[in-house]
């Protein structure tokens, strides 16, 4: 039988976490040896991680000590490392796209509705109603919805920030003083954290959908974004201003040999149908199981017109992760793309020099890496997928970890450690083939890309979905905050040369001057680069 691929690995000095399916087993990140998982018989989670379906999204602090899950069920949960104990189950109001824990523990989740609430690590249920008394509806009690979420909050969620559209992504600044969201229509927006309504800078040019981004530990000022487009971007991140780009696309295009399937691209990327269709699909699912599983694809939606439908040969690109490194006394980008089989890494240089671009080609797609604390290559591979009507031999290495490093400039297979020969070893879950395509690992191909069908318009004008959110988000933190929330088109309009606002408004932004001098100094404070000042 098949087993799944492992999706996510967290290391540090003591632990090894793998994300495997629907499962995570936490691992001595030096024997190797298995402490916990929760596809073991015995863990009293077992049942109800199989129930939540594949982990869509994991995070683990920076200490260690607690892992945070989000899965198809919407459910946040917290697990203790320590005896992999579940800490708490909290109900999400959308399905998460990313997940980041605040220095202070608390933890950041992005969601498809475009919003970010926080959480506090420790969760504590209110109390249920007594018997009898039904529990009051918060109008009565005096309790102010909170009108700036885009959808309810079962979980008593505090919102942090919310984007007109999908976010791809939520990262903490080196400092813990702003948030960098990333979203489906080409947008990175730099916040003030925790008072998120107040907005610093746009890092705008991309053209296409951002799903990743990430601060250097070499360069804290600048960012690396990356996604549809055929380049990194590099950017100083608390200006907004454009420092360089980096082509990738043609180092890339060969590797990519997963396709997108032929269907309706729009919305969120999750499939509209009415009940007609979703009874069909119960029949289809039986029909499913009767298959062998092909990876290569992601999961298939009926057309709703042949001028919609994607040309299955065509390409498309989807930067999954992009991180860095130091070796051999110099310092490096490394990332995967969505459908690709290799990993690139190109020298960090300053200014425009050209940049050759390394790679390693595992014949199976990457899922994802990871760089652990000596600076190795951890790279998770689909040894599921298998190419299709190709001629080339089939590649029957079974691994699903191998790790790299750099010698003299070129990417080298590391030798075998205990670590990594337990999780291509001891650490298998398997997996029906129906289970393996609801892990649905190229997603992206199809949900991220725009369609001149369904709901998303030709061109780049926004959809009518993203501007109800838009509207109902802006009128509601006008009446909410006083203005706060007018504070991204009053400095939008002070750049284009025009007024920035009433006078209450320009008040608003002089206020907040001192704070924001002070967060600028820890950014800048130890920094290898210079930084633009702020105009």
């Amino acid at each position: 039988m098949s087993c799944y691929p492992h999706t996510r690995l967290f290391q540090t000095q003591k632990h090894a976490i793998a994300i495997t399916g629907p499962h995570s087993t936490v691992l001595n990140a030096v024997t190797g040896s298995t402490l916990h998982s929760t596809a073991s018989a015995d863990h009293p989670e077992r049942e109800g991680a199989e129930k939540s379906g594949p982990v869509r999204c994991a995070a683990l602090d920076t200490s260690g000590a607690h892992l945070v899950t989000a899965c198809d069920d919407k459910k946040l949960k917290v697990w203790a490392v320590d005896g992999l104990r579940l800490l708490s189950s909290r109900e999400l109001p959308k399905k998460a796209t990313d997940l980041a824990f605040v220095q202070n523990g608390d933890i950041l989740v992005a969601d498809k509705f475009g919003d970010v609430f926080r959480y506090p690590l420790q969760h504590t249920p209110p109390p249920p109603p007594l018997p009898g008394n039904p529990e009051p509806k918060q109008e009565e009690e005096g309790h102010a919805k909170d009108v700036l979420a885009s959808h309810e909050n079962p979980s008593g969620g505090e919102l942090v920030l919310g984007h007109a559209s999908v976010l791809t992504r939520v990262l903490l600044a080196p400092h813990g003083d702003y948030v960098l969201t990333a979203d489906r229509d080409e947008h990175i927006r730099v916040s003030w954290y925790p008072e998120g309504y107040t907005i610093e800078s746009y890092c705008l040019g991309h053209t296409k959908y951002v799903s990743a981004i990430h601060i250097p530990s070499f360069a804290p000022s600048l960012l690396l974004s990356g996604g549809g487009d055929p380049m990194l971007k590099v950017w100083d991140w608390l200006s907004g201003a454009h420092v360089r780009d980096i082509p990738i696309l043609d180092a890339v295009l060969p590797f990519i040999v997963v396709r997108p399937p032929p269907r309706v691209r729009g919305g969120d990327g999750e499939a509209k149908q009415g009940k007609r269709g979703k009874q069909r699909n119960r029949k289809g699912k039986q029909k499913a199981g009767e298959q062998e599983h092909a990876s290569e694809t992601a999961t298939p939606e009926p057309a709703q017109s042949v001028g919609a439908q994607e040309k299955e040969d065509e390409p498309v690109l989807v930067v999954r992760n992009i991180s860095s490194f130091e070796s051999e006394g110099g310092r490096f980008v490394v990332f995967n793309v969505v459908g690709a089989t290799a990993l690139f890494v190109l020298p960090w240089t300053e200014g425009d020099a050209a940049r050759s671009i390394a790679y390693f080609d595992f014949k199976k797609p990457v899922i994802d890496f990871s760089v652990s604390h000596d600076q190795k290559l951890w790279v998770l591979l689909d040894v599921n997928w298998t190419p299709k009507d190709s001629t080339e031999a089939l590649n029957t290495d079974t691994r699903f970890v191998r790790v790299l490093s750099l010698s003299k400039g070129t990417l080298v297979e590391d030798s075998s450690t205990p670590l990594l020969e337990a999780l291509n070893t001891q650490v298998t879950v398997p997996a029906t083939p129906d289970a393996l395509k609801a892990l649905d690992l190229y997603s992206d191909l199809a949900s991220l890309p725009k369609n001149v069908s369904g709901e998303d318009n030709e061109g780049d004008a926004p959809t009518k979905r993203e501007l109800g959110r838009q509207k109902h988000k802006d009128a509601l933190a006008k009446k909410l905050t006083g203005g706060h929330g007018q504070e991204e088109e009053e400095e939008e309009g002070g750049e284009d040369g025009s007024e920035a606002g009433d006078g209450e408004g320009k008040r608003k932004i002089e206020g907040a001057a001192s704070g924001r001098e002070a967060k600028k100094a820890k950014v800048v404070e130890g920094e290898d680069v210079d930084m633009a000042e702020d105009s």
